[in-house]
């Protein structure tokens, strides 16, 4: 006996003590009540039909949003990764930049910078003013006066100091104009925000 034959000579079984009732049952009704009590069990059933479609749609609207949340939350995590790893990128350029001028003395760079202008006998001062110390990061501030140069002078020393690569900010600048011999010239004052990254204990 195959498992459908199984199947269906065991519901046969169950079943048979409701048909040997509902058989002496049905055969005292009248046609009329027949075909009422049929029309109201198929009422039932298209009834019940019904339900279960209602409740089958209704779950697949439910399983249908929960997807679309779940693929909108997956784009915002794609898009955060995403932005990580380019903010991640910028971060190790910024630390290289910072580990390459390292071991490089801020007023050192200050005279390698005016030598390349023409005027390293101009730089007057390079004096330290201020450190902050940021998590792994040191903040140096310095006040850096150079003193009776020329424009052009003054526009290559910026020049050297801004495009080096070495991690500073100018944050002030004060230019006032002075005569020497007829000739006009320029003092400089310059406040300088100069970034070194710590050495990380352990």
């Amino acid at each position: 006996m195959s498992a459908v034959d199984n199947i269906t000579a065991r519901m046969d079984s169950a079943f048979a003590p409701l048909q040997s009732r509902l058989e002496p049952l049905l055969d005292s009704l009248s046609p009329r009540d027949r075909k009422l009590l049929l029309g109201l069990v198929t009422a039932a059933g298209l009834l019940l039909i019904a339900a279960a479609g209602w409740w089958m749609s209704a779950t697949l609207d439910g399983m249908r949003a929960d997807i679309e949340e779940r693929r909108d939350t997956l784009a915002f995590v794609r898009q955060e990764l995403a932005e990580y790893h380019a903010s991640q990128a910028e971060l190790d350029a910024i630390e290289a930049e910072l580990q390459e001028h390292a071991d490089t003395d801020f007023s050192a760079f200050m005279e390698k910078a005016a030598t390349s202008a023409g005027m390293n006998d101009r730089l007057e001062s390079v004096r330290p003013t201020s450190t902050t110390t940021i998590g792994s990061l040191e903040v140096k501030n310095f006040d850096v006066s150079v003193t009776r140069v020329s424009l052009e002078q003054m526009l290559d020393f910026l020049y050297a100091v801004e495009t080096d690569g070495y991690p500073l900010r100018i944050t002030n600048a004060s230019i006032k104009g002075v005569k020497v011999a007829g000739t006009k010239l320029l003092n400089i004052k310059l406040e300088i925000s100069a970034y070194r990254l710590l050495e990380e204990e352990g």
